[in-house]
């Protein structure tokens, strides 16, 4: 080995050592929280996740951690809010697909870039269900195609809001079906199950844990099928769209988890990595996030997290264009 690359390498490894205990010092120096900014209002599906993990990432990191919602404009207002604090670790963002690569692919007036994010530690995957309210006589995909083709007007479908995850894959769903829906945003899952329950909106592309597990089984919805290759584990009665021919090919599911500003410094983001993987292997927080229709995050390392997210990025740009969706500012 050259000497020279060798100096090289102990140079990095002792700056980087040196950034670390200046991090952890000026941590140290007030009694400051580090926050979780939650982009969408208390009692949703990230916020319970976010809660739940909070007080294990605080004894992780022996400092207090609050969680905090700013909703609006599909999670960019609490996006943007992390971007315009401070990059120093303390302000966390509690982010998915939605906020972090859709909105600002979709949404010309939203300047933030998928870029400006680097996770810190991905918490849940969750599947994405396709539902019915239960006035609509369908029971699968197929159904649901044959019925849309020759439906007397155009098929409803709601979302948790413009430009959302579900708004794409609803698009995504009725393109491959050769069938128009019209799209119905909402400001959040309850509103659009309140329509769904009223048969006001005839379907959705919905996840898992936003109220479709509790919803189809108590006969509420109809499940027409798993937007996922096998059934999920946390609903092994519920068919996948894969047991029809509409929707055969069909895979996808969404996750969540913890981000920070691309800019914060290296030994910062790798102590809050370093937490992050202490307090997602507590037992009780993966149990309460399987009981909530997720399924915590096989651990990941700092390559693979990048990866998945960088590729998914890549994925739904993609979609997005191929499916030519613009929102207007």
């Amino acid at each position: 080995m050259n000497p020279n690359t060798r100096f090289t390498r102990r140079g990095a490894a002792a700056l980087a050592l040196t950034g670390l205990a200046a991090g952890r010092a000026a941590w140290a120096q007030d009694s400051q929280p580090v926050t979780i900014i939650v982009p969408y209002p208390a009692g949703g599906a990230s916020d319970i996740v976010a809660r739940r993990i909070a007080p294990h990432l605080a004894q992780a990191l022996k400092m207090p951690v609050v969680v905090q919602n700013i909703p609006g404009a599909g999670g960019a207002i609490g996006a943007q809010k992390l971007l315009a604090s401070p990059a120093d670790g303390r302000t966390l963002f509690y982010g998915s697909p939605n906020e972090l690569i859709l909105v600002p692919t979709l949404n010309a007036a939203v300047k933030y870039k998928p870029t400006a994010f680097v996770p810190v530690g991905i918490t849940t995957r969750t599947p994405m269900i396709l539902v019915a309210r239960t006035g609509l006589p369908v029971k699968n995909a197929d159904e649901l195609q044959k019925y849309a083709r020759n439906a007397p007007r155009e098929l409803t479908y709601g979302s948790v809001g413009a430009g959302s995850f579900q708004h794409v894959l609803g698009a995504h769903i009725g393109a491959l079906m050769g069938v128009k829906l019209l799209h119905v945003p909402y400001t959040g899952a309850a509103p659009m199950y309140s329509d769904m329950l009223g048969q006001q909106v005839d379907i959705a592309v919905a996840t898992l844990s936003g109220g479709a597990l509790d919803y189809v089984k108590g006969g509420k919805v109809t499940s027409l099928g798993m937007l996922t290759r096998e059934r999920s584990p946390l609903a092994p009665q519920f068919a996948t769209v894969q047991e029809s021919h509409a929707l055969k090919g069909v895979n996808f599911t969404t996750w969540g988890g913890l981000f920070v500003r691309a800019t914060t410094p290296a030994p910062l983001v790798e102590r809050l990595q370093a937490a992050f993987r202490e307090a997602i292997a507590v037992t009780t927080l993966r149990a309460g996030i399987r009981s909530g229709g997720s399924e915590p995050m096989p651990p990941m390392t700092a390559a693979e997290r990048h990866k998945l997210y960088r590729d998914d990025a890549a994925r739904y740009a993609k979609l997005v264009k191929d499916l030519n969706i613009r929102i207007e500012p």
